[in-house]
């Protein structure tokens, strides 16, 4: 589940003032926007990662956005020297490492990892930027 924070001054006013459907609104505005640019951030060879986050709402003002792809946080994180271990990768069952990479078959006793792709926090970063926007958004839906 990725958790982020919008600034609490951006929605307390609209609180104050008896706006709580523009208080959800805004955090479904931000949070169909985090989404919307993981989709568009996430590596894409298969398509399977970036297609498979999904969004609940879990309730008042409150979203998950989550994905059931396994290796996600392994792509985000980084793997072997650049995860959270700091070690290369060695078989566990075999003698050699088997992966095919431009059609070729290769054999390895061990491998570096993969380097982290920090797509979920560029997506939350974009979408930082455009808070106020949002908010601005739902007021004016609300009061229409």
């Amino acid at each position: 589940m990725i958790t982020f924070t919008v600034k609490e001054n951006q929605l307390k006013d609209l609180a104050n003032i008896g706006f709580p459907r523009a208080v959800d609104r805004a955090i479904e505005l931000t949070a169909t926007d985090v989404k919307s640019n993981i989709g568009k951030e996430a590596p894409f060879d298969e398509g399977k990662l970036s297609g498979s986050y999904n969004m609940t709402k879990l309730g008042f003002a409150a979203y998950g956005i989550w994905s059931r792809v396994k290796y996600r946080w392994w792509v985000h994180e980084g793997t072997g020297i650049y995860g959270p271990h700091k070690q290369r990768i060695f078989p566990v069952r075999a003698k050699a490492l088997r992966f095919v990479i431009n059609g070729q078959v290769i054999f390895a006793k061990s491998v570096k990892g993969q380097k982290p792709n920090r797509f979920i926090d560029r997506s939350i970063d974009k979408t930082s930027k455009r808070t106020q926007e949002f908010v601005n958004r739902a007021v004016r839906e609300t009061i229409a």
